[in-house]
């Protein structure tokens, strides 16, 4: 079970499908933010990747939605005044931002690298 992992999984996930439903839906979408960071709520890395999975198939269809609306619309998101525009940008710079925890604390639990270049010869 990783915590803070986990945590930051489930805080992304609550917060992107609530910012862009608000957007897709013109108004306010309810979410239960602290349940995402409770210590004493344990997931699996199996339950954990599901949920990483399940959203990325909810993205790639809320994507479509978003193309038939106005983006520059006006919405109240977490008491927060934007518009479509302004939430999507919110939505990927949230995202890079908790990308980036959850890569430190992978490298840091496990000790080795992610490999993402790996392709690339970076010693030439």
């Amino acid at each position: 079970m990783i915590t803070s992992i986990g945590s930051s999984i489930l805080h992304l996930n609550g917060n992107i499908r609530q910012w862009l439903r608000s957007i897709i839906e013109g108004r306010e979408v309810e979410r239960d933010r602290p349940s995402e960071f409770k210590p004493e709520i344990k997931y699996s890395v199996d339950q954990l990747l599901n949920i990483l999975s399940e959203l990325d198939s909810d993205v790639i269809a809320m994507t479509e939605e978003l193309k038939l609306i106005r983006a520059h619309r006006e919405l109240s998101i977490q008491g927060i005044e934007t518009n479509g525009i302004d939430a999507i940008v919110h939505v990927i710079e949230h995202t890079a931002y908790h990308t980036g925890q959850i890569v430190y604390l992978t490298k840091y639990y496990s000790g080795r690298s992610t490999h993402f270049y790996a392709h690339l010869n970076l010693d030439e």
